[in-house]
């Protein structure tokens, strides 16, 4: 009869020993996917802005990715009921330069808020295109983080989660 190991860095290891490191290595990259992500939609001003609350619950929403029972799942989406529409529009009518506009959730006594609009790099369509930046850096987070984990030393995911596991 053959037997079958599991092998971890040329280790033998146990099935459950497995699923942990596995899980490690799922957690480092839902972390970067996070990271990487979280700052196209902010740091590089990808999403249109008005009042950044369409970047706050896309943020949200991500941070709020998962690895559960070896499975990672990464979430896109907004709570905000115009995020179809901000979608929909080109980058003419999203991308401001410094320009006063209406912030219309913003009420005051006299009505209508205006609030100074400065996104330079906002993109249309901007949900296609977050989409695709993602799933893009899952596949390249992904192979990076199986090449170095099990193809070479490890460091890598050991300095990013020592001792941590789940369970």
């Amino acid at each position: 009869m053959t037997k079958v190991y599991l092998m971890l860095k040329s280790q033998p290891v146990s099935y459950p020993e497995a699923m942990v490191e596995y899980n490690n290595m799922l957690a480092y990259i839902r972390d970067e996917v996070v990271r990487v992500v979280g700052n196209w939609i902010n740091l590089e001003g990808k999403v249109p802005k008005r009042t950044g609350q369409l970047r706050d619950t896309l943020t949200a929403t991500l941070n709020s990715s998962t690895v559960e029972n070896n499975v990672l799942k990464i979430k896109l989406g907004s709570m905000v009921s115009y995020a179809t529409e901000v979608n929909d529009m080109p980058a003419a009518v999203v991308r401001h330069v410094r320009q006063w506009g209406k912030a219309y959730y913003y009420t005051h006594a006299t009505g209508t808020h205006w609030i100074m609009l400065n996104d330079p790099f906002a993109i249309g369509h901007f949900w296609n295109a977050l989409q695709i930046y993602t799933e893009g850096n899952l596949i390249n987070i992904s192979q990076r983080a199986i090449d170095e984990y099990f193809k070479g030393t490890g460091k890598l995911m050991r300095s990013v989660r020592k001792g941590l596991t789940f369970g």
